[in-house]
């Protein structure tokens, strides 16, 4: 029997949660780790940390890598109408593993700063072009699409419906771009094991977020239908977030078998 983990986790600053990182993947044994927002150019990225990984920087913000346990391989690091295309949010790499090769997606989906600002309407089109890009993939590899969308699709997602009703990250227009990805044939892979799951990924740091568990589900390990076949366990890994000086979000985790 083969094993392969593979999680997604938005660090906000690796240079700051490098030594927890380092701890949590030798603890969990992930082949795939999808990061978000590792804040650090290229030049100070520290790469010397890590095996196998490739990093797409940018400085003080955004930023995303791809750590592993396999070879590994960049495919390309932008995707046709990305309306942000300079802004470091996107990786698509070719990584060897024991169930074989898996191109692996990694995206950091812009915040959008406000329902009403020119910057939620990139959010969208960033959205709807990813959308775009994933189904024009090869569905025969097997493939993950991992990150931090930055929205809370649906009413388990988000800890007060009623109060997140038309905000930012839960507004009806995000929630149908969310959607729109899943009915292109990806599939959700924490909500196949658990369906009922009222668990969430991010926590504000203020006003107690994490301790009265007032967070939202935005963190997500999306697979095409050939990976989610072989699909054993997911979940969100909180313990992360317990940690002082810790990131906002925590871990989404899936393991597959063969």
């Amino acid at each position: 029997m083969q094993v392969v983990n593979i999680a997604t986790w938005n660090v906000n600053s690796i240079n700051v949660r490098l030594e927890q990182v380092q701890k949590w993947l030798e603890l969990n044994k992930a082949d795939l780790l999808l990061l978000q927002e590792t804040k650090s150019q290229d030049s100070n990225f520290p790469y010397d940390s890590f095996s196998n990984v490739l990093h797409v920087g940018q400085k003080a913000y955004n930023g995303v890598a791809i750590i592993s346990s396999g070879d590994i391989r960049e495919i390309t690091r932008d995707f046709p109408d990305n309306p942000v295309p300079d802004e470091a949010r996107f990786l698509h790499v070719r990584a060897q593993t024991h169930v074989g090769p898996i191109e692996a997606i990694n995206v950091y989906v812009p915040n959008g700063g406000s329902v009403d600002s020119p910057n939620f309407e990139k959010k969208l089109k960033f959205l709807g072009a990813l959308k775009n890009y994933l189904t024009s993939l090869n569905q025969n590899s097997l493939i993950i699409v991992g990150g931090d969308f930055n929205v809370a699709p649906f009413e388990m997602d988000v800890y007060s419906p009623d109060l997140m009703k038309n905000r930012l990250l839960y507004s009806l227009a995000e929630r149908k771009a969310m959607r729109s990805i899943l009915n292109a044939g990806f599939i959700d892979l924490y909500r196949i094991h658990n369906p009922k799951g009222h668990d969430f990924s991010w926590w504000d740091y203020r006003e107690r977020a994490f301790a009265n568990n007032a967070g939202l589900r935005i963190d997500f390990l999306f697979a095409n239908p050939k990976l989610a076949d072989l699909l054993s366990m997911a979940y969100i890994d909180i313990e992360p977030r317990k940690q002082t000086e810790c990131s906002d979000h925590t871990p989404v985790v899936a393991k597959f078998v063969l």
